[in-house]
């Protein structure tokens, strides 16, 4: 059921599309509140990989719960043409399907980025409260540590402006990305 799921979303959005097909997963959970990777980062992004990379064209899929509604409707408003959003009411196993669709996975520490390692996905990981080392990569791709002291706090809450996540630039996620492709 999920496989058809995932083909009837293929059919409709990225049929003839031969681009590289890039998953950003824009939730953080619910534990620390400074998870997220921020929204206008995610824009930011977005407008790099709109440009293509490497002279290849990219096909952006936006993934996120029910938490992400707004959040990924401000990012798709800001970030133009060239997104497709996946939905936020997905089961389980549709959200999985869907992810094993893209060719490259940008995700914060979430289930969204242990989902992509188990799928055997190239995957760029963004950690800033919660610790890189408890997690393995597998060959399949870059952890992209915030380069603040404070790192790896597993505060729940954090006060420190700017937080751990902004200090993550965008070019940086876009570098990881083209050295995966």
């Amino acid at each position: 059921d999920e496989r058809e799921f995932a083909d009837k979303f293929v059919k409709k959005f990225l049929t003839g599309k031969k681009s590289i097909k890039i998953g950003l997963n824009t939730g953080g959970g619910d534990v620390w509140q400074k998870k997220e990777w921020p929204a206008d980062s995610t824009v930011r992004l977005i407008k790099l990989l709109n440009k293509g990379i490497g002279g290849r064209k990219t096909s952006i899929m936006l993934f996120g719960g029910e938490k992400e509604t707004k959040r990924n409707a401000y990012i798709i408003r800001k970030s133009g043409k060239g997104i497709i959003n996946t939905g936020s009411n997905n089961t389980l196993r549709e959200f999985f399907s869907l992810l094993s669709e893209c060719d490259i996975i940008v995700a914060t520490d979430t289930l969204a980025l242990h989902a992509s390692l188990a799928l055997g996905k190239k995957t760029v990981a963004l950690f800033g409260p919660t610790s890189p080392a408890e997690i393995e990569m597998y060959g399949l791709g870059d952890k992209i540590i915030a380069p603040v002291e404070c790192k790896v706090c597993y505060k729940r809450k954090c006060d420190v402006i700017p937080d751990c996540m902004v200090s993550i630039s965008p070019e940086t996620v876009y570098k990881a990305i083209q050295k995966l492709i």
